[in-house]
C-alpha cells in the first residue's frame, strides 16, 4: 500500500521572499556554492566551466528554469524530473514560465543540484563537482579524532548507543554546503538538544531483540545518509555499535550522483571505510579507527552491511511519493534512522508547520519505526515542548537556521 501525505499538511516554503532563508539562499548562498565549485574544479574544461558560470548567472538575475536536456540520450531520471517541472509550472508558472524566486524551495533546490550534475556532465565523465571539498575534509585531522573518541565511548553498544545518535546528530553541522553550520563545530551543549530521544530508542530497539528471542539480532535497521566527511564518520560508528549489539543488517541509503555538496554516495561510504583502515588520517594513528574499518569491511563483503543509492533520495519528491517497490525494503525493518536537515524536510513537506505539532503525528505514513537526527538548518521544525518556540524566538532570531540547535526524534 502507498503512503499518504500528513493530514492537514500546510503549503511548502518558498522562494519569494515569504520565507527569508529560502529567499536568501537561492539569492546568494547558491550562487556562492557555484563559485566555490567552479573554483575548486580548475581542470574543468571551458564547456563546462561556462554551464556552471551560466547556472550561477541565472540563479543571481532570476532567469527561467528550463527542463533538463535529452542531448545526448535522456538519462534515466528524466521522466520524473519532467513530472516535477511541468507539475510545478502549472502551479507556480507565470506567462509560461518557472522562475527561481517564486517556487517551492524544495524543488528549487534539489533541481540546481541536478542542473550542476547535467553541467558536469556527471552521466558521461563521472567526475564529482565536490570531491575536492570532500576529499578536504576527509584529510583532517579532526574528523579523524572525534572519531576515535566516540569509537572508545566506555561500555558496550547498548551502553553507548545514546551518546552515539547524539554524536551522529550533531555530526550534520559539517555541511560543506552550510559554512555557517561548519562554523558551529560539532562540540554542543545538552541544551542545544531541543528533543532527545535516545533513551526511548535504546530501549525501542532493546525490545525488538527481546521479541526476536530465542533468536537475537534478526532485524534490519536503515539508515538514510546525508553528508559525507565528518557526518557520515559519525554514522559509521553509529552502524558500527547496531551491528555489534542490535542488528544483523543495516542498510545505509545513499544519494544515486553527488548532490548538495557533501551529501554522501556508495563511493564516498566505500572511500571513509577505506581511508579509516589505511589513511593518513592527518599524521596521526587511530586503532580504534582501524579496527573499524576492518570490521565494516567484513560487514560490506559479508552482506551485513548493505548500501543502497537510488534517485528518489535525489528527487523533489517528498517522502510518502517514496515509489511503492522502494517503501517494501522498509517494511518490517527494526527502525529507520533519517539523517540531517534536507530529509527532515522531505519527510515533513518542507512546510512551516506549527512547532508543537508532534512529530509522530506528521509522520506516522512511514512503514517502519522512523528516529530523525537533525541539525536545525531551515524553518521548518515540529515536536517542541508548548512555549518553546516562542521563546527561542525571544533568544535567538536564527536559532531556526543557524545549526546551534538539534533534535532527536522518535516515532514508533
Amino acid at each position: 500500500m502507498s503512503m499518504s501525505p500528513p493530514d492537514h499538511l500546510p503549503l511548502p516554503i518558498t522562494t519569494d521572499g515569504s520565507d527569508e532563508f529560502a529567499y536568501l539562499t537561492m539569492r546568494g548562498r547558491h550562487p556562492q556554492m557555484l563559485q566555490k565549485v567552479i573554483d575548486a574544479n580548475p581542470n574543468y574544461p571551458e564547456t563546462i566551466r561556462e554551464e556552471l558560470t551560466y547556472l550561477q548567472q541565472s540563479l543571481q538575475g532570476n532567469v527561467p528554469l528550463s527542463m533538463l536536456n535529452l542531448y545526448p540520450s535522456p538519462p534515466p531520471d528524466y521522466i520524473d524530473w519532467a513530472t516535477a517541472f511541468y507539475a510545478r509550472r502549472s502551479a507556480y508558472g507565470k506567462e509560461g514560465r518557472l522562475m527561481w524566486w517564486d517556487i517551492d524551495w524544495f524543488f528549487a533546490e534539489t533541481y540546481l543540484f541536478r542542473l550542476i550534475i547535467e553541467a558536469v556532465r556527471w552521466w558521461e565523465l563521472g567526475s564529482d563537482p565536490f570531491a575536492p571539498m570532500k576529499q578536504e575534509e576527509l584529510d583532517s585531522r579532526d574528523l579523524w579524532t572525534l572519531l576515535d573518541s566516540a569509537l572508545q565511548l566506555p561500555g558496550g553498544a547498548y551502553d553507548r548507543l545514546p551518546e552515539l545518535l547524539r554524536l551522529a546528530t550533531f555530526g550534520n553541522r559539517i555541511d560543506q554546503s552550510y559554512q555557517a553550520s561548519v562554523d558551529q563545530g560539532t562540540t554542543a551543549n545538552a541544551a542545544d538538544l531541543l528533543v532527545d530521544d535516545s533513551e526511548t530508542t535504546r530501549e525501542h530497539l532493546l525490545q525488538a531483540q527481546l521479541e526476536a528471542f530465542p533468536q537475537p539480532q534478526q532485524g534490519v535497521a536503515h539508515i538514510i545518509c546525508d553528508n559525507a566527511g565528518t557526518e557520515l564518520a559519525m554514522d559509521l560508528a553509529l552502524t558500527d555499535a547496531l551491528l555489534t549489539g542490535f542488528s544483523d543488517v543495516v542498510i545505509l541509503h545513499v544519494k544515486y550522483h553527488p548532490t548538495f555538496v557533501s551529501d554522501a554516495t556508495a563511493f564516498d561510504v566505500r572511500n571513509t571505510i577505506t581511508q579509516a583502515v589505511g589513511g593518513n588520517h592527518g599524521g596521526s594513528t587511530f586503532p580504534a579507527v582501524f579496527g573499524m574499518g576492518r570490521r565494516l569491511q567484513e560487514a560490506l563483503s559479508g552482506g551485513r552491511l548493505r548500501l543502497a543509492p537510488h534517485l528518489f533520495w535525489n528527487s523533489s519528491r517528498y517522502l510518502w511519493e517514496m515509489p511503492e517497490i522502494l517503501q517494501r525494503v522498509f517494511d518490517d525493518a527494526q527502525i529507520t534512522i533519517l539523517k540531517g536537515d534536507a530529509n527532515y524536510r522531505r519527510a515533513l513537506g518542507d512546510a512551516a508547520w506549527h512547532p508543537a505539532t508532534p512529530f509522530e503525528e506528521i509522520v506516522s505514513y512511514f512503514p517502519c519505526p522512523l528516529l530523525a537526527l537533525r541539525t536545525l538548518k531551515s524553518t521548518p521544525i515540529v515536536g517542541l515542548p508548548p512555549d518553546a518556540a516562542q521563546r527561542l524566538d525571544s533568544e535567538d532570531r536564527e536559532w531556526r537556521t543557524n545549526a546551534q540547535r538539534g533534535v532527536v526524534q522518535f516515532s514508533r
